[in-house]
């Protein structure tokens, strides 16, 4: 397994994204992220899946346009499958950004993982940083 921590999410998403990296990284973790790893050429879905199976976890970050995504949901269904695989601590970690309902996830986590939201104000994504890095 690698030392990296996949995170997937929708392109709309990547401002938040980038900050949620940095912050991550300046705690000494080891991201992945499509637009940072992918180049023209590679083989996308080989190449994300790859990514996801051999990451220590796999952090989602939930906005409604992620949800509205095929490629998340199919993220998230294969970090899932991966999960119940594993034995070593894989984690599918969602963060959730302002704007999604509680309700609204139960069909793409059924089985109920602990969610970090994400408060609706300028330093919200900072706050939840201690839970993220817990997770």
């Amino acid at each position: 397994m690698s030392d990296h921590i996949f995170i997937s999410h929708s392109s709309k998403d990547d401002p938040t994204v980038q900050r949620l990296r940095e912050t991550l990284e300046l705690h000494g973790q080891t991201t992945w992220v499509d637009s940072r790893e992918l180049t023209g050429g590679d083989a996308l879905t080989p190449t994300i899946e790859t990514a996801i199976r051999t990451a220590r976890h796999f952090l989602v970050v939930i906005s409604l346009d992620a949800l509205g995504s095929s490629w998340v949901q199919k993220e998230i269904r294969l970090a899932s499958e991966v999960a119940q695989e594993r034995t070593d601590g894989y984690k599918v970690i969602p963060v959730v950004l302002p704007g999604v309902q509680r309700g609204i996830l139960k069909p793409f986590f059924p089985n109920d993982p602990i969610h970090i939201f994400v408060h609706d104000t300028p330093s919200g994504l900072n706050e939840a940083m201690p839970d993220i890095a817990a997770g």
